[in-house]
C-alpha cells in the first residue's frame, strides 16, 4: 500500500509537469493542483482531501485486482507504469470524477463476462473461434475472432471492451492483418466484401454528395467489412449475456496530447530553428488532427452501419450530444438484412463452448 501510494504521489506531481517517468516515458499533462494556467490544461478534480484519500485507496484496489486476474507477483509488476496508463485512458468526463472512473476500471477486471466458444460457418468454410484474452491496453480483455479452415487461418478485427454494471464500453476495434495478401486472405476479403451488397447511403449523404446540402452525415458504405462481421458477433453475445447498453469511446485526450508532446520533444532534440519548428508543428497538428478525425469518424460510421443491418441496434446519441460517448441501445437480435450476418445469429444459437 505504501509503495503504491508513493507511485501515485509521483505520478500526480509529474503529470503537472508534462512527463511521467517510469520504465517508459509518457508525455502527457494534467492539472493535478487545481491551479489555473495559460495553457488551459485539463483539470483532474480531486475535490477535497477525503475524496483524494478514497481515490488513493481505490487505485490500490485496482492494482491488487490487476495482479489477481493477470496471475503475476506484485513484485514483478511495473506498478508506476500501470497507474500512469490508468490516467492516460481517462476521458474528459473522467477528469471530473476520477474515483468513479477507477471503480469502473475495477469492474472491467471483475467482469470478463464471456467464455470462449466457436461455431461452424458454411459461408467461410471453417470454424469461427472466439477467445477472450487478457490484454494490457485501454481495457483488460480482448474479444478475438479467428477463422480456422483446412487451408489457413484468418484473424478478424479484435474488440477491446470493458463491462461495468449493465453497460459495455468499447475502446477500440483493431485489425491485425490489413496488409496480408496471400491467396487465402484475398479469398476471405472477397467474401467479406459481399457484406456491402445492396448497401445504400442514406438520403442525407446522397444530398451531400450531390452538393445539395452542406451537412455531412456518416457515410455507411465507407467502412471495413471485417469490422462489421466482428462487431455483429460481439454485440449479439453482449446482449445475450444481459448487457443492453453500449458506450463507444471515441477520444482519449491524454493519448492525443502524448502524440503532440512526443513530436515537440523530437523537434527540440533535432535542434531546429524556431521558424522551422513553428512550420513543422503546424503541419504536424494538421496531420494529427486529421488522423484523430479519421479514427473517430470511421469508428462512428461502423456502428451506424451495424445499425443499418440490425433493427435492434439503435444509436441513441452521438459523441458530445449527451455525453462524450457514442451511445447505443441493444434489443434482441433476430434477423439482419444481410445473409452473411444472418448466419451469425442462427449459428450462435447452436454454438460450441
Amino acid at each position: 500500500m505504501e509503495n503504491i501510494n508513493k507511485y501515485i504521489d509521483e505520478i500526480l506531481n509529474e503529470l503537472s509537469s508534462g512527463v511521467v517517468k517510469s520504465d517508459i516515458y509518457l508525455y502527457m499533462k494534467l492539472n493535478t493542483k487545481n491551479i489555473s494556467d495559460s495553457q488551459m490544461t485539463p483539470v483532474l478534480n480531486l475535490k477535497n482531501e477525503v475524496y483524494k484519500k478514497q481515490l488513493y485507496e481505490k487505485i490500490n484496489e485496482y492494482v491488487l485486482t490487476y495482479v489477481k486476474y493477470n496471475y503475476i507477483d506484485i513484485k514483478d509488476l511495473k506498478i508506476k507504469r500501470l497507474i500512469a496508463l490508468l490516467f492516460a485512458d481517462m476521458t474528459i468526463t473522467d477528469f471530473n470524477d476520477p474515483l468513479l472512473y477507477v471503480e469502473r476500471k475495477i469492474d472491467f477486471l471483475n467482469n470478463k463476462l464471456f467464455s470462449n466458444f466457436s461455431f461452424y460457418s458454411e459461408y467461410f468454410e471453417g470454424n469461427i473461434n472466439i477467445n477472450i484474452t487478457p490484454c494490457s491496453k485501454e481495457t483488460p480483455y480482448e474479444f478475438r475472432i479467428c477463422l480456422i479452415s483446412e487451408d489457413d487461418n484468418y484473424i478478424f478485427p479484435t474488440i477491446n471492451y470493458g463491462i461495468s454494471n449493465d453497460t459495455c464500453y468499447i475502446y477500440a476495434v483493431q485489425d491485425y492483418n490489413p496488409h496480408i495478401n496471400n491467396p487465402f486472405h484475398k479469398k476471405i476479403k472477397r467474401k467479406l466484401y459481399k457484406l456491402n451488397s445492396k448497401v445504400e447511403d442514406n438520403k442525407e449523404y446522397s444530398e451531400y454528395k450531390e452538393n445539395k446540402s452542406d451537412y455531412y452525415p456518416f457515410n455507411i458504405t465507407d467502412v471495413t467489412p471485417s469490422f462489421i462481421y466482428s462487431l455483429s458477433i460481439f454485440l449479439n453475445e453482449v446482449y445475450k449475456l444481459g448487457v443492453d447498453k453500449v458506450k463507444v469511446v471515441t477520444f482519449l485526450p491524454l493519448r492525443y496530447d502524448n502524440r503532440i508532446r512526443v513530436f515537440i520533444k523530437k523537434m527540440f532534440r533535432r535542434g531546429l530553428s524556431k521558424e522551422i519548428m513553428k512550420d513543422s508543428f503546424k503541419d504536424f497538428m494538421k496531420y494529427n488532427n486529421q488522423i484523430q478525425s479519421n479514427i473517430t469518424e470511421k469508428l462512428i460510421r461502423t456502428f451506424y452501419r451495424i445499425s443499418y443491418h440490425f433493427d435492434n441496434v439503435s444509436i441513441t446519441s452521438n459523441p458530445f450530444d449527451v455525453d462524450e460517448y457514442l451511445n447505443i441501445k441493444l434489443n434482441e437480435f433476430t434477423m439482419s438484412n444481410n445473409e452473411i450476418l444472418n448466419e451469425i445469429i442462427s449459428k450462435n444459437n447452436n454454438k460450441t463452448i
